[in-house]
């Protein structure tokens, strides 16, 4: 579905993607991993057309994309879910799923300022959303009074409403705690099985193990190693460098 072919970006002297490769496949969770400074946000970016390499292409279900900008590529299908929240602070969080369900520009103004109808159809799907992610019990909290785990629950159930074929995942449970990190583990699970592709980074190796179908092992911009997760933790390259012994 995706395929990153020789991605090279450099930021003045730092070499923060050097000839990066590699394919996720459809319906799978893939878990892109490295320490820090090793090039996942980066490359993360370049996909989201946030940034533009200096070479290489990016290809998403065998379209070129990688000069498409920001909301081209949404549009295209890739949703994603960033480190730091991005939900208006000032709407509820109904509001802010309710945004989501169009993610064109002109579309998005017009249900901010009120212009688009809210239609029985996107009322239904919103309420579907807030039932199955947990989250309906807070529909009309605005964001700004929400805890950071309830902010990552809500940036995910409105990442999953935004028209997409590829879910972007940049650290999904990050200072969230046990509980909210169990439940966002079995809702990936439970996308997965619906037929959702899965694209993640994310520093909880333990989470990260016990959930990815494959794994790519980034150091210092190029790929080390791809494989199942067992495969992986028995790298003895990957455990010395990442995971320790």
């Amino acid at each position: 579905m995706l395929k990153i072919e020789n991605l090279i970006k450099h930021f003045g002297g730092v070499k923060a993607v050097n000839a990066c490769s590699f394919e996720i496949e459809k319906g799978k969770i893939t878990a892109l991993i490295g320490p820090n400074g090793s090039g996942k946000t980066t490359i993360f970016n370049l996909i989201s057309g946030i940034i533009k390499p200096d070479q290489g292409k990016i290809f998403f279900n065998g379209k070129d994309i990688t000069n498409f900008s920001v909301d081209k590529i949404s549009n295209f299908g890739i949703s994603r879910v960033f480190q730091q929240s991005r939900l208006f602070k000032n709407l509820t969080v109904k509001e802010n799923l309710l945004l989501a369900i169009d993610n064109e520009d002109t579309k998005l103004w017009k249900n901010i300022f009120g212009l688009n109808k809210i239609t029985k159809e996107k009322k239904e799907k919103v309420n579907e959303i807030l039932k199955e992610f947990g989250i309906l019990e807070i529909e009309n909290k605005t964001a700004s009074n929400l805890s950071f785990g309830q902010k990552r629950l809500v940036e995910l159930a409105r990442t999953v409403l935004n028209p997409h074929k590829l879910l972007m995942l940049d650290e999904p449970v990050a200072g969230v705690n046990p509980k909210i990190r169990q439940d966002i583990a079995k809702l990936l699970i439970k996308l997965k099985n619906k037929g959702e592709t899965i694209l993640l980074i994310e520093h909880d190796m333990i989470f990260t193990l016990g959930l990815a179908d494959d794994i790519i092992v980034l150091d210092t911009g190029k790929v080390i190693a791809v494989g199942k997760p067992n495969e992986i933790k028995n790298n003895r390259l990957v455990l010395e460098s990442y995971l320790g012994n």
